[in-house]
């Protein structure tokens, strides 16, 4: 009797140890080790919470497992279940912003902030989930999906390779690398910079779309901010157009402060902002506008159905000019030139250019004229340049021949007794003699292709002050006098001034 009922109760310590179930299925010693791995990533996360919750369901179940991010962002916990999908969630911690003034200003995640990635766990893996932006938006799209009646597996599925393909790489299993790094300087575009650079685009959009002062921004401006508004849109209706669902459940239209929100945003002004984050100081790759250019131009080509079938667009050529002056035409002294330029990467520097060196440089802005002191040139044909370097560090010029006049005209003075007249040749070497004043009866007299002039008088004495003036407005001053018996005298008063 003893030997039976010590069988019976090893037969049922064994069976306990065996047995068990937790959310979803068996979780007892039997089961596989395995675990979750990765990183969390809006810039690197740090001292963020990770979470890792039964998705079995389409929606958030039992508690699974947690970790901590580390001083790189990075996270791992063992997992101890049958296969099921999962959602892994990011709370707590902070990051640093990779675009802007204040891009070593720690940006917190605030109580109801979060990022968020959803995945198939099969029993035993060691599951790599790089918790993103991106990833965030695909845990979205496969919300709504699983609203539709999608199977919850398909749907992360669907969602994570649609995502993907627009990020150019697995938004999962690749690592993104912070692009203010100088540790991750690089001659080429890896798919792990790749990712990094569209969060760094994210942050630039969001630096210069933050309304106020962007150096001073605050929630709910940063990047973290755009996170929640692009779940908020996706899981609406599946589509990123800028429209969301509000707390009635009516459609809304969706901001980013002044900014509606739009297809064009998610798509074009993210894609060129790519290639500005390339352009800026803070980016410490190594890599270019024009390296990254290409894949910007494949992600604004992106015609995913996310996009609610709105056609792709393309980037606007950049485009440098001269309103003012006119190619060829004289000027002189101090030249208010009109200058014009625009790129889909913003302005960087607007450079004017004489003769191959640089009078004058604006800075993040077109300025509605430069100042050109063409008196510090020799008289003759110069070359006169605008120079655009835009946001992506893409130099667009243009330039004009130009013709500079600093010289003042001069005449020549005779008394016509036939004609009872004064009476000269006046004289320019640049852009030409434009008129003769009599300053002192307000006369004036237009000369001739030939530079003649005249201008009656009367009596036998007479004296008269003129003025000689060119066609960009040097002059010259002289005295004529005529004296008993025509005798005449021509003396020149003042030359070199601006009339």
């Amino acid at each position: 009797m003893r030997n039976y009922l010590f069988l019976l109760f090893s037969l049922l310590l064994i069976s306990g140890c065996g047995g068990g179930s937790g959310a979803g299925g068996v979780t007892g010693s039997t089961i596989p080790v395995g675990g979750v791995s990765g990183v969390s990533f809006d810039g690197l996360i740090l001292a963020g919470t990770v979470s890792v919750y039964d998705f079995t369901t389409g929606s958030k179940g039992a508690l699974l497992g947690q970790a901590t991010t580390d001083g790189q962002g990075l996270y791992s916990l063992s997992l101890q279940v049958e296969a099921r999908p999962v959602l892994i969630e990011v709370t707590g911690g902070y990051y640093v912003e990779e675009a802007g003034a204040n891009a070593n200003a720690h940006i917190s995640l605030s109580a109801n902030q979060r990022l968020t990635a959803v995945a198939n766990y099969v029993t035993g893996s060691s599951l790599k989930v790089a918790v993103t932006t991106y990833s965030h938006l695909a845990a979205g799209l496969a919300a709504y999906q699983i609203s539709q009646g999608t199977a919850v597996p398909t749907a992360i599925n669907n969602a994570n390779t649609r995502i993907s393909g627009l990020v150019g790489a697995n938004i999962l299993t690749t690592t993104p690398k912070e692009v203010t790094d100088v540790a991750n300087a690089s001659a080429y575009l890896t798919p792990e910079l790749q990712y990094g650079f569209l969060a760094g685009a994210i942050s630039m959009w969001t630096y210069n779309n933050t309304p106020g002062t962007a150096s001073a921004r605050q929630p709910p401006y940063t990047s973290i901010d755009f996170a929640q508004t692009l779940y908020q849109d996706i899981s609406a209706d599946g589509v990123l157009d800028g429209v969301g669902i509000d707390s009635t459940g009516a459609k809304a239209q969706l901001s980013f402060g002044t900014t509606p929100l739009s297809t064009d945003v998610y798509r074009m002004g993210i894609g060129a902002n790519i290639v500005v984050m390339a352009g800026n100081p803070n980016n410490q790759t190594g890599l270019t506008g024009a390296q990254v250019l290409p894949f910007a131009k494949t992600y604004i080509a992106n015609s995913d159905p996310i996009f609610n079938n709105v056609a792709p667009t393309t980037f606007a050529a950049s485009t440098a000019g001269i309103l003012f002056p006119a190619a060829n035409q004289w000027v002189g002294g101090s030249v208010l030139l009109v200058p014009t330029a625009s790129s889909p990467f913003g302005i960087g520097s607007v450079a004017l250019i004489v003769d191959g060196g640089t009078v004058a440089d604006s800075s993040g802005v077109v300025p509605a004229t430069f100042t050109m002191n063409s008196a510090l040139y020799a008289d003759g044909a110069h070359s006169v340049m605008l120079q655009l370097t835009d946001g992506g560090g893409f130099i667009t010029t243009s330039s004009i021949a130009s013709k500079f006049d600093n010289t003042s005209p001069t005449t020549t003075m005779f008394a016509d007794p036939i004609l009872w007249s004064w009476a000269g040749t006046a004289t320019d070497t640049g852009s030409g003699v434009y008129s003769v004043q009599d300053l002192t009866n307000g006369a004036i007299s237009y000369p001739t292709s030939a530079g003649f002039w005249s201008f009656p008088y009367a009596g036998s004495n007479w004296s008269d002050t003129y003025q000689v003036r060119d066609n960009v407005g040097n002059c010259s001053k002289y005295t004529g006098t005529l004296s008993p018996g025509n005798v005449m005298s021509l003396v020149l008063l003042a030359t070199g001034y601006k009339c």
